[in-house]
């Protein structure tokens, strides 16, 4: 048996697979990682000289100790090709003290063309997406890389940090049938929890 599944608040339809018996395939298929940042946690980024010197450790590879702050970086990118406003908030923890130096910014909107940009995967030059801004770390594409510095309180066998995500940005489908397409756009805003695991407290 084959069903639609609709949004219970705007009653938009979520999940439409085809009618035909055979196909496995779906006529409409919006899930949530079409529309939310991906985080990662990237094990070494790409750092501009200024950085390199205030911090000589490679971010994210510092160990984790009670009481010692460490840097930690994590990465947005944007799945949207219109850009989307990010709002990163710490939630209620014991486990450890966190300062984000860039709470909110701009995703750039997404481009096939990055796709096919492998310069920051394979490591860049070291003065590779320069920012003047604090907090942000590097700047590529449709990607944002943002620095916490974690502080953790009590040893732990896995550290997890619980963020709260306020995603903004405007509709890309407008009403054709409006006298202005523009103004027919809406703004769309989507809250989310991330639980990011940081590893061994030592």
């Amino acid at each position: 048996m084959k069903l639609a599944r609709r949004c219970r608040t705007c009653h938009h339809i979520l999940i439409k697979p085809e009618s035909k018996a055979q196909a496995t395939r779906f006529k409409i298929q919006l899930m949530a990682a079409n529309f939310l940042p991906t985080i990662t946690l990237p094990p070494m980024l790409p750092r501009t000289r200024a950085a390199a010197a205030a911090a000589p450790e490679p971010l994210n590879a510092t160990p984790l100790r009670v009481g010692v702050t460490a840097p930690v970086v994590l990465r947005f990118a944007n799945p949207l090709y219109t850009e989307m406003d990010v709002d990163v908030a710490v939630g209620r923890t014991d486990a450890a003290l966190t300062d984000i130096l860039a709470p909110q910014f701009t995703l750039p909107p997404f481009a096939e063309i990055w796709e096919y940009d492998e310069d920051e995967e394979d490591g860049g030059s070291p003065d590779s997406g320069p920012s003047t801004r604090r907090g942000i770390v590097h700047q590529h594409g449709n990607r944002i890389a943002i620095r916490l510095d974690v502080t953790p309180q009590a040893p732990a066998d896995s550290l997890r940090l619980p963020l709260r995500i306020t995603c903004t940005h405007m509709d890309d489908l407008a009403d054709i049938d409006a006298p202005d397409l523009n103004a027919s756009r809406r703004v769309v805003t989507n809250v989310v929890w991330a639980y990011v695991s940081l590893g061994t407290v030592n």
